[in-house]
C-alpha cells in the first residue's frame, strides 16, 4: 500500500512526471491511481483533456499523437494506455514513434501506461527513458495486514463492525483487491441494516476459493461433521471437476500429515510454513486441525483417496459414490475410536 500512498502524495503536491508505467497484478489500485490523476489534473467532468486508449489496438504512433495534442480546458492533458504491450518480453523492437515521443515528451501531457503483465527490464531503451524522465511503479498485491486494514476501513465508513473471523473469510477470496471489493459490496448489500458483519453472514454470501473450502472440510472432519464435509465438497464439485477436487483434498491431507509429524517432533507453525510452502496463517490453521484429527484416521483416509483417484481415472468407480463411501468409513472409524 505504501507505493500507492506515496504516489498520491506526489500527485497532491503537483509533482507530475511526463509519463508513468503502472505494472503488476493489482488492478484495482491501478484504476484508483488513474482516477486520482484524472480528478486532480483535468477534472472528472472534462472529456476534452482526457484520452483512454487500448494498447492492444492503438499503435505507438497513435499514442504519440494523442500525447502530443495540447490541452483544451485544463492545464494538463491526461492520456492513459490500458493493456500496454510495449514493455513485455518477446516484442522485437520498440515502436519508433513512441520512442521519439518519450525522448521529447509534451510538457503539458501526463501519459500513463497500465499493464498487469511483467515488464522486461532487458528492453533498456524504453525502460531507461521511463526511469530517467518518468516513473515506473510496480502495483503488487497488498500484504495480508494491508488488506485487513483496507477491509476494516471500508466497514467503518459503512457504519459496520466486522468480526475477525468474518474478515478472514472475506480475505480468503485472495489478494486481488478488485475481487475483494466486489465480494465486500455483496456482503454489505446483504447485511442491510445489520451493524455487525459476522462469519455466518459472510458464509451465506461469499463462495470461498477451493483452498478455503477444503480448510472448512478439514475443520468438519476434525469435528466429526461428515455430512457437512460432504456438503461442502459438493459445493466445490459444482465449480471444479472431480479430478481437481480429489487433488486438492489429497494436498490438504498431505499438509495435515506433515503438520502431525512436525508436532510430534516438537516443531511449530514456522517450520510447517517453510516445509509446506504455505503462508504462516495457513500453517497455524493446519496445526489446529492436526491436533484434533486422529493420525491413524488421517493416514487411512489419505490412502483410501489415493485408491479412489486411481479407480476413478480407470473408470472402475464413480467419483461421488467412492467419496461418500470413504467419508462414511472414516466416520465409522472415528466412532469406533
Amino acid at each position: 500500500m505504501q507505493y500507492f500512498l506515496e504516489l498520491l502524495e506526489e500527485l497532491k503536491r503537483q509533482e507530475i512526471r511526463p509519463f508513468y508505467l503502472f505494472w503488476g497484478p493489482e488492478r484495482y489500485l491501478q484504476k484508483e491511481a488513474v482516477r486520482w490523476f484524472r480528478v486532480l489534473l483535468v477534472g472528472e467532468d472534462n472529456p476534452f483533456d482526457f484520452v483512454r486508449l487500448d494498447g492492444e489496438e492503438a499503435s505507438g504512433e497513435q499514442v504519440a499523437a494523442a500525447a502530443s495534442t495540447p490541452p483544451v480546458l485544463a492545464q494538463w492533458r491526461l492520456v492513459v494506455v490500458d493493456n500496454a504491450p510495449y514493455f513485455a518480453a518477446g516484442r522485437r523492437q520498440a515502436d519508433r514513434a513512441l520512442l521519439a515521443y518519450l525522448r521529447h515528451p509534451s510538457p503539458t501531457t501526463c501519459l500513463i501506461f497500465c499493464t498487469t503483465a511483467p515488464i522486461d527490464r532487458q528492453r533498456q531503451g524504453l525502460i531507461r527513458l521511463l526511469a530517467e524522465k518518468g516513473k515506473i511503479i510496480e502495483f503488487a498485491y497488498l500484504s495480508s495486514s494491508d488488506l485487513l486494514r483496507w477491509l476494516q476501513k471500508r466497514a467503518r465508513e459503512a457504519g459496520k463492525q466486522i468480526a475477525p473471523e468474518a474478515a478472514r473469510l472475506l480475505l480468503s477470496v485472495g489478494q486481488d483487491l478488485f475481487l475483494l471489493r466486489q465480494e465486500w459490496e455483496k456482503v454489505l448489500n446483504y447485511a442491510g441494516e445489520r451493524k455487525e458483519i459476522t462469519s455466518s453472514l459472510v458464509e451465506e454470501v461469499v463462495t470461498p476459493p477451493p483452498e478455503e473450502l477444503l480448510f472448512r472440510v478439514t475443520d468438519d472432519l476434525s469435528q466429526r461433521q461428515y455430512l457437512r464435509a460432504l456438503s461442502r465438497l459438493r459445493v466445490l464439485a459444482e465449480k471444479e471437476p472431480p479430478g481437481v477436487v480429489l487433488a486438492l483434498f489429497l494436498r490438504q491431507l498431505r499438509l495435515l500429515l506433515l503438520a502431525q509429524e512436525i508436532l510430534a517432533e516438537g516443531g511449530g507453525e514456522e517450520r510447517l510454513a517453510q516445509e509446506g510452502k504455505i503462508p504462516l496463517w495457513v500453517a497455524k490453521k493446519v496445526l489446529g486441525h492436526a491436533r484434533c484429527f486422529p493420525r491413524g484416521q488421517a493416514q487411512q483416509l489419505f490412502l483410501q483417496l489415493v485408491e479412489l483417484d486411481a479407480a476413478f481415472k480407470s473408470g472402475r468407480e464413480d467419483f461421488w459414490l467412492g467419496l461418500e463411501r470413504n467419508l462414511w468409513q472414516a466416520w465409522l472409524m472415528a466412532g469406533a475410536g
